[in-house]
């Protein structure tokens, strides 16, 4: 009769491979319950103008965006297909990483089910946004410092990570907060001797090598990087504190803080490894003096973990039986916060489990939306509703308006939602592509009518009023469930100049 294995026995690569799986199907099977999020759809219309950079990001989610939409003809499930993968495959980078660490099937089975349960990284690998692949790329960084750690001898480990930044600088501006503190961990570790061969440099000049198109991008177009970082200081920032982000890496792990902190712990006792503890410290140190936003920190957290589930498995070691149940409970802490981190509920139902949660368990924090008030749903689920509705609006009064009137009719947006909106679901109603501002739809242009008739959805009559002889309100769209809760859709006629007149002058009065 042939025997089960036990735990022990079992080959960790195999329970690696679980958990991979687990976490690619968890999000290929809850990805579409709620609709697009508007940021995704700011992204989606990003790959439909290909270049070398945008105001907000680097290429590389365009590019995805452009293959997403060729491999799976612009459906939701297409789009949330790679954030899935990326998910999965930091999952497994993250129990590599505990492999590394010195831990052994125990250790993986406890980070792996951190992992899975954490609402943080449930809801960043749900989304078609930049965030999914950073925290990837972060990941992968971390791992590879520790390759480099233990094979110093081997130069692959430096070529692979040089490309690693690379591609990370291609994908978000948020790699300097990771970079700088890796050579600062070498610098002030044993590791420096590391420093001391050519490896590091030629790493260095892979990363600028591959990052080199966009940044000529960025310096061809005077830097627009820099006025989204003014207006996202301005707008979003401005409500985070010193204070607020310390707190916000407490809610960002909560009770997996179970696992972390003792995790960072472990990480700076040990000799070997205490330059993850200061890659950590100097990263959240640069956040904290830059106002950054809790979440910009996630991608270090797999590793950290990853530490913690070492730390955990010589802890459970003795075999005492309230330890194990400390692990359980653990688990069990985690089960009310996953809706959180999946839309798994009916969106009625979610604001009742919001405002149940809110009253009973003190769980304000995830209704704080960037205007620093609690509303009855976490942001991120608001701005994934009410688009396709919307658009349906702007079609009814497009279509209400007389032959020679429509087809010389603009139509414009005052944000980059309501514009990524009509560029992807305007194909179904064969609406003209949207003009706007806002974002990198600016760099898209004004198009070729001159804007005699303007269609402006989402402006306020005080703010446009100026740049027309005559406006009319032609509908108020309204939404209970969506962010944008009221949407006025003026028709704007005879204005002062041409779009293609004023527009280069648009960019200074954003």
């Amino acid at each position: 009769m042939t025997q089960k294995k036990s735990l022990s026995t079992t080959d960790p690569l195999i329970l690696i491979g679980i958990f991979i799986t687990a976490k690619f199907l968890l999000h290929l099977f809850t990805n579409t319950i709620y609709g697009f999020h508007r940021d995704e759809l700011l992204y989606m219309a990003l790959g439909d103008h290909l270049m070398w950079g945008f105001q907000e990001v680097p290429p590389s989610i365009a590019i995805f965006a452009k293959l997403s939409g060729l491999i799976f003809s612009d459906t939701l499930a297409g789009y949330r297909f790679f954030p899935a993968v990326t998910g999965a495959a930091t999952v497994g980078l993250a129990l590599l990483s505990v492999r590394m660490l010195g831990g052994k099937q125990l250790a993986i089975l406890i980070t792996g089910i951190t992992l899975l349960l954490s609402p943080t990284f449930l809801r960043m690998n749900t989304l078609f946004q930049p965030v999914t692949f950073d925290v990837f790329y972060w990941t992968l960084i971390l791992w590879l410092v520790l390759r480099v750690i233990n094979s110093s001898a081997k130069p692959s480990g430096w070529i692979w990570l040089g490309l690693a930044f690379g591609l990370g600088m291609l994908n978000k501006y948020s790699i300097p907060f990771i970079a700088i503190p890796v050579a600062l961990g070498l610098i002030l570790t044993p590791n420096r001797s590391l420093l001391k061969t050519r490896w590091p440099w030629i790493s260095i000049g892979i990363a600028l090598l591959v990052w080199l198109p966009n940044l000529i991008w960025q310096i061809k177009n005077q830097f627009p990087v820099f006025d989204h970082m003014a207006e996202l200081r301005s707008n979003q920032l401005v409500h985070v504190s010193a204070l607020d982000f310390v707190a916000g890496q407490v809610l960002l792990n909560l009770f997996v803080g179970l696992l972390f902190i003792p995790g960072l712990i472990w990480l700076i006792r040990s000799k070997e490894f205490r330059i993850l503890a200061w890659i950590y410290g100097f990263s959240l140190l640069l956040f904290v003096l830059l106002s950054g936003k809790s979440y910009y920190l996630a991608g270090i957290y797999p590793v950290i973990l990853a530490a913690g589930g070492v730390w955990f498995e010589s802890w459970l070691a003795s075999g005492k039986k309230w330890k194990v149940s400390l692990f359980g409970l653990l688990c069990l802490l985690n089960l009310p916060l996953v809706p959180y981190g999946l839309p798994l509920l009916p969106i009625d139902t979610m604001k009742s489990y919001s405002a149940y949660m809110a009253e009973n368990a003190g769980l304000t924090p995830p209704l704080i939306w960037e205007d620093d008030t609690v509303h009855d749903l976490p942001q991120d689920y608001a701005d994934m509703f009410g688009w396709e509705e919307q658009v349906r609006s702007i079609t009814t009064v497009y279509y209400n308006l007389p032959d020679s009137i429509r087809n010389v009719t603009v139509i414009m947006t005052s944000n980059y939602g309501q514009a990524g909106a009509l560029a992807h679901f305007g194909k179904l109603y064969n609406l003209p592509y949207p003009v706007s501002l806002a974002s990198s739809f600016y760099f898209f242009g004004p198009g070729n009518l001159p804007g005699k008739y303007i269609l402006a959805v989402g402006y306020e009559k005080e703010d446009i009023e100026q740049f027309f002889a005559e406006m009319e309100l032609k509908r108020i769209h309204t939404s209970s469930v969506a962010r944008e809760t009221r949407v006025e859709i003026w028709l704007c006629k005879d204005p002062k100049a041409t779009l293609q007149d004023a527009w280069p002058g648009f960019r200074d009065d954003r």
